[in-house]
């Protein structure tokens, strides 16, 4: 297999986060294409899943506004929360838009309250 004849840019600073998922194209003797990505940038993003009024459960992710789906368990809705991040993503940078990245923080606090009609 030989590479297609292209050459890489260069860059003045570190390469935009968009030229990591820039396809490159491979061609074999027989001159058909495969597709590959040539570096791969991880992306997390928080998850919320919340039951809904059917017995299913409903998805979304904040940081990526319309990124939802739904399922009948919650792995079923992590397996189609990837998926559905996968296309949103995917489908900006075909379209030249920054990709988003996570801002927020969040944790639980448990704190203890006293019982009420308890004596001390």
């Amino acid at each position: 297999m030989t590479s297609a004849a292209h050459e890489s840019p260069t860059f003045k600073k570190s390469p935009p986060v968009w030229w990591f998922f820039v396809p490159r194209i491979l061609i074999d003797k027989k001159d058909s294409a495969l597709v590959y990505f040539n570096r791969m940038k991880p992306f997390t993003y928080r998850i919320i899943i919340e039951p809904d009024e059917n017995y299913t459960f409903h998805g979304y992710v904040p940081t990526l506004p319309g990124c939802h789906t739904w399922g009948r368990t919650l792995n079923e809705v992590k397996i189609k929360l990837r998926e559905a991040i996968e296309v949103y993503v995917a489908d900006m940078i075909a379209d030249g838009e920054a990709i988003p990245e996570e801002q927020n923080f969040e944790s639980f606090e448990t704190v203890f309250i006293p019982e009420v009609g308890q004596a001390s």
